[in-house]
């Protein structure tokens, strides 16, 4: 009975500075809650993990709340491993990044049911994703000395950019096309050549 998760979303919606959505609705339920690191641009830093029967959502703890929550419709998701130690790549059409887990047996348990899940809603859904177009995920700064493209090496003036087609890190110079990418900018975002001549071909 959904009824029943009811008093569990009240307690988790108090927890948050400002609710990123309206989490106390009949039928959504807590699948499981734990933590991880997510890999940003620069390092990884720790967030809460939440997986609802609907989203999945993380955020950062400070003065005992959660802070700058992130949340995803799990309709619009897919999981895959990654080659970095106890990690998942999550995979959205809007934006997609990399969890790291405490160890292996954590991170396949989190992979079956974020999986699960979202087999769940995509049976009880109209909504066609085989076609899908999911954004690329950023690689870290820390594992790129070197432009991703030409080579040329990194220093205080040749800094690092992202390409937002690929998410590699490349010079300035390699990125000097710019095209609109749906569901990531309304704006024209930087682009590697072969990124442009994709977009642009699409």
């Amino acid at each position: 009975n959904s009824s029943d998760y009811i008093p569990k979303l009240v307690h988790l919606s108090r927890q948050f500075v400002v609710e990123p959505f309206q989490i106390v609705v009949s039928g959504r339920r807590i699948i499981k809650e734990g933590h991880c690191k997510k890999h940003c641009r620069r390092k990884e830093s720790e967030r809460k993990l939440i997986l609802f029967n609907d989203k999945l959502l993380y955020a950062k703890h400070k003065g005992g709340m959660l802070v700058s929550p992130q949340y995803f419709d799990l309709l619009y998701l897919k999981i895959e491993d990654t080659n970095l130690k106890n990690s998942l790549l999550v995979l959205n059409n809007r934006k997609s990044f990399v969890l790291e887990f405490a160890d292996q047996d954590t991170k396949n348990q989190w992979k079956k049911d974020i999986t699960d899940a979202i087999q769940d809603i995509i049976q009880d859904s109209s909504v066609d994703v085989s076609q899908m177009k999911y954004a690329a995920a950023w690689i870290p700064d820390k594992f790129a000395t070197k432009c991703m493209n030409c080579g040329a090496p990194f220093n205080a003036f040749n800094r690092k950019h992202h390409c937002r087609g690929c998410g590699k890190v490349m010079c300035n110079d390699c990125l000097k096309y710019k095209v609109v990418i749906k569901n990531i900018s309304n704006d024209p975002v930087k682009v590697c050549e072969n990124c442009y001549k994709v977009y642009k071909n699409q």
